[in-house]
Formats: structure tokens, sequence, C-alpha cells
């Protein structure tokens, strides 16, 4: 709802001004700092950039701390034990494979 608040702030229609500007002109607020030449600072699309920049912030915050729960669920369910392990399994081949080599010399005694 915001994302299209912030878009109806900054674009512009056929007409040639934004909707924003009709919005701030009904309110009594007008939409340049000097408002005789339309020139200055276009206060609509700045509050609808500023409303943008804010969803997107919100957007990316609320990402990050859904892949923060999910891993802190990962590790209630598996154990933190079991996922360092499973992790050094798979980034250190080597202890497999000594365990591999112990196997072959149990097989050639026999």
């Amino acid at each position: 709802m915001l994302i299209a608040i912030s878009l109806l702030l900054i674009s512009n229609t056929h007409l040639g001004y934004s909707f924003g500007d009709s919005m701030f002109r009904t309110a009594g607020i007008p939409p340049w700092t000097n408002n005789e030449y339309n020139s200055g600072l276009h206060l609509s699309v700045i509050a609808g950039s500023l409303i943008l920049v804010v969803v997107y912030i919100g957007a990316v915050k609320g990402t990050i701390n859904l892949f923060y729960k999910e891993i802190e669920h990962f590790f209630e369910v598996t154990g933190e034990d079991v996922f360092v392990k499973k992790c050094a399994a798979e980034v250190d081949p080597l202890p497999n494979y000594n365990g591999l080599r112990k196997l072959d010399s149990k097989k050639g005694a026999s």
C-alpha cells in the first residue's frame, strides 16, 4: 500500500503534474518551495521518495530477520553440534578419508 502511495506521489500524470501535487494542493500545502514559478524543491516527490526508501529498508530488514529466524529454528530442531559436524564433514573430507583408510587396512589384515 505504501509503495502505491509513494509511486502516486512521484509519478507525473498525462496533464504534466504529479498526483502528489494535487493531493498537496487539496491539503493546502504548496507542492513546490517556490510555488509562484513552480520551482525549487518538489515537496510531493521528496515525500514519495522518502516513503519509498522507508518501505525498502523495512522490506530488507524483514527479509534478514526472517532468514535469521529460519536459521535459529534449524538449530533448535537439529541441534548445533549436529550442524557443525555436518559442515565440518563437507568442508574437510580428510577425516572421512582417514576413516576409509582404517577400514581398508582392517580388510587387508584379515
